[in-house]
């Protein structure tokens, strides 16, 4: 008896737990249309209620408020004309008072922020969801210490999102949800934990930025895949900032701004890092700031400058860069003259100009490039005839 007795009680705290774990707000505020206009801010009516299809002219939700969307919100267009602060967004019809998910369209005007206080945030594949210009955002910032953001992005297409809760709150991505961001939107983590570990859903934006050295920041890349058009910046100091990446891949692929970044956090380690060159019309300038360990570092693109600044790059794994024959190619350069690439594994590299680089562990064979000085612990072979050309940015 009293083995059942244990059995039961521990089956109790596990379905507790559990229970706890997968906690849901409950709905203050109902979207049922009506109101003056389809803005959220709308007045004289309003488009709100206090239950699910209800009647309308409640008031605008504030920050103590879930706003709440199910199938009795209709069709129509529900518009973020404005910026506002809630407490948390349910598309779904998971939170309590809700019924069934919300299969209209939502949209955000450029220039407004929804800024969330809570920790919950779904939307559904079965509503349309309307992202603004690149000045359009999602704001997080719960105050709940040791706090978890429930987050969905349910395969919609977002704008910009900033993360900004307290420093022990994790933002976490959930099974099979990748995020994807608008190609001119970023992902930025001022202070907390970003935990793609569980899941490891692929992310793509035009930068992932946790670069804010004053605050505490946790970055958690887990498996994933990061396709970023400009940037991956986590500083280049470690300073406030636990990285966990040795397993991610980090891919920046264009068309690049004029000067792209890659600051490794002042030496995380991640399972590999490349660079192209899609849609690039200009040379695009890679600068990587602070020291990183990469397992394997890649150039897809035929012409790029990759300059080092105050760095040391570790890169375990062989290399093979190749610039491009009778062309600019690829330019290597140590900005400062005290920077280091240390390769494990060796490898090649043609069709190359470097400068200022020291090269520590086992020395690439390096052909048909050109030494313009400040180099050490490597030979460099140049072309046989033709090719190269001058340096650029020197």
């Amino acid at each position: 008896m009293r083995h059942f007795a244990r059995v039961f009680a521990a089956l109790a705290a596990l379905l507790f737990f559990t229970a706890a774990a997968q906690a849901v707000p409950t709905c203050t505020r109902f979207w049922v249309g009506g109101g003056s206009s389809t803005a959220w801010t709308a007045t004289g009516n309003t488009n709100w209620s206090t239950t699910s299809n209800g009647a309308n002219n409640a008031s605008v939700p504030t920050t103590t408020d879930v706003v709440c969307f199910d199938s009795h919100s209709g069709s129509a267009t529900s518009n973020i004309s404005a910026s506002i602060t809630v407490l948390d967004v349910d598309f779904t019809g998971n939170a309590t008072g809700a019924s069934g998910s919300y299969a209209g369209t939502l949209t955000q005007a450029s220039s407004t922020t929804l800024t969330l206080g809570g920790n919950f945030f779904e939307l559904t594949p079965a509503m349309t969801y309307a992202a603004g210009a690149n000045t359009q955002a999602l704001s997080f910032t719960d105050a709940t210490a040791s706090d978890t953001i429930v987050f969905k992005s349910a395969g919609h297409t977002l704008g910009n999102i900033t993360v900004n809760p307290v420093n022990t709150t994790t933002f976490q991505l959930q099974a099979s949800d990748p995020l994807t961001l608008r190609t001119d939107s970023n992902f930025t983590l001022t202070q907390g934990i970003f935990d793609n570990s569980t899941n490891n859903d692929n992310v793509a934006a035009k930068s992932f930025i946790a670069n804010t050295t004053a605050d505490t920041r946790t970055v958690n890349l887990g498996t994933g895949t990061y396709t970023l058009v400009n940037d991956f910046d986590l500083s280049s100091s470690a300073s406030n900032l636990t990285c966990s990446a040795a397993s991610a891949t980090i891919n920046i692929t264009g068309p690049l701004a004029a000067i792209a970044a890659f600051n490794g956090g002042g030496g995380c380690s991640f399972g590999a890092v490349s660079f192209a060159c899609t849609g690039c019309t200009t040379w695009p300038v890679i600068f990587a700031n602070g020291n990183a360990v990469i397992g394997t570092l890649s150039f897809t693109a035929g012409e790029m400058y990759f300059a080092m600044s105050s760095s040391t790059i570790t890169v375990t794994n062989a290399v093979n860069w190749a610039g491009t024959p009778g062309s600019s190619g690829l330019l290597i350069i140590g900005y400062t003259g005290s920077d280091t690439l240390s390769l494990t594994g060796g490898g090649t590299i043609s069709w190359a100009q470097l400068r200022g680089l020291g090269f520590t562990g086992t020395a690439p064979i390096i052909t048909n490039s050109f030494d313009f000085g400040g180099n050490s612990g490597v030979t460099i072979t140049g072309p046989g005839s033709g090719g190269g050309g001058g340096i650029i940015g020197g």
